[in-house]
């Protein structure tokens, strides 16, 4: 059977199961909608975790929201669809806070002084 990504710009991955063993090196193809993967004798399920390596050093990993295996058709060969959730997006806890008197302060830094809140002065 033909490889479907043999003509694509494929990458090595890195597969891991919950408890964070690596379980597998795979090749890959990061398309818009997730990754690729032809090769089919592990499965690969929700939750395992995906780490790829950029060629810059970086490290970013995945977590696997939906797998989907798709059966082969006459000469091409099956394959997972993987739908991924980026892990290293760094998440901060921003408050934002908004007064109204006589003119709109967004933000945490601002200066109000809430005893004329509320008081149609």
């Amino acid at each position: 059977m033909r490889d479907i990504l043999a003509n694509f710009p494929t990458e090595i991955v890195e597969l891991y199961d919950t408890n964070n063993n690596k379980i597998k090196e795979l090749t890959g193809f990061f398309g818009k909608t997730g990754l690729t993967i032809t090769d089919t004798s592990t499965p690969i399920v929700e939750g395992q975790l995906i780490v790829r390596k950029l060629p810059n050093g970086s490290i970013e990993n995945y977590t696997i929201i939906e797998s989907k295996y798709n059966v082969g058709h006459n000469d091409i060969c099956s394959f997972y669809k993987l739908s991924l959730r980026k892990n290293n997006i760094k998440q901060s806890n921003i408050r934002n806070d908004i007064y109204i008197d006589n003119s709109i302060h967004i933000g945490n830094n601002n200066k109000i002084d809430k005893s004329n809140i509320g008081n149609n002065n």
